[in-house]
């Protein structure tokens, strides 16, 4: 679970929006601590991605990259592996100076986000996370 598969469709790569498997796996299965970390992750991603914004803005391309790793060690952290793909591919293109790909990438990282944050409200009403 949690692993990128390709469409038969398509040559997308489908990887889900929220692992909570994966997540209780790294966290021995302590479902209290991934709730205080899916908390702090909904205060604190959104300030992180304008911060991103920010540096993309002023190209800034040094601290894009430090921005990206810090995403990616977030959304790794508590599952959520579509961001964590996202965050590998803003790094990258940080790294090359393709700001308007960055662009691009952190609008569907909006989105990702977006997503992720119906799941965790839908989660937690169900008594599901």
């Amino acid at each position: 679970m949690g692993e990128p598969s390709l469409s038969p469709e398509s040559s997308l790569v489908i990887v889900e929006v929220f692992d909570r498997t994966g997540a209780l796996d790294r966290l021995g299965g302590d479902v209290d601590r991934l709730e205080d970390l899916l908390e702090d992750f909904q205060i604190k991603i959104p300030a992180t991605m304008n911060s991103m914004e920010n540096a993309a803005s002023k190209k800034r391309s040094a601290r894009l990259e430090g921005l990206a790793q810090e995403l990616h060690h977030a959304a790794h952290g508590i599952g959520a592996e579509g961001m964590v793909g996202l965050a590998e591919q803003i790094g990258d293109a940080a790294r090359s100076q393709d700001y308007e790909k960055v662009g691009a990438l952190l609008t569907h990282m909006g989105l990702e986000l977006e997503w992720l944050t119906r799941i965790l409200d839908e989660n937690r009403c169900s008594g599901n996370l």
